[in-house]
């Protein structure tokens, strides 16, 4: 009984947190990358989808991954204690992943950015 618990909650809940988070991003993150690509809006919509669909990819393979219930479910706080050692994992894999996006976007800026804001071209 417990397995079929933790089943139905962790499948719920990596859900509920992908889409949480990648719904989070797409909202606060558009103003971020129309900076970017500020004249370029095709590669803009491009590159959303992309995010969205590494996004939903690392999310789902991570969830997958570690579906499986590796020590005997022998009771509620067992079932809460492995679905949260789960999430927290899937937790930081998106979130290393997010700064690696920001990481390498902030490389792509365009120049004239940099420099609107008082920064130097190098």
């Amino acid at each position: 009984m417990y397995l079929e618990i933790y089943y139905l909650a962790y499948f719920g809940l990596c859900a509920m947190v992908c889409a949480g988070l990648a719904w989070t991003l797409r909202r606060f993150g558009t103003a971020f990358l129309r900076e970017t690509f500020r004249d370029r809006l095709e590669a803009l919509h491009a590159l959303f989808r992309l995010f969205d669909v590494g996004f939903y990819l690392a999310g789902a393979g991570y969830a997958l991954l570690t579906f499986w219930a590796f020590p005997p479910l022998g009771g509620p706080s067992v079932v809460a204690h492995v679905i949260i050692m789960k999430l927290g994992g899937l937790l930081l894999l998106l979130g290393f992943a997010h700064i690696l996006n920001l990481g390498i976007l902030a490389l792509f800026r365009q120049p004239s950015a940099r420099v609107a804001r008082g920064g130097d071209l190098l």
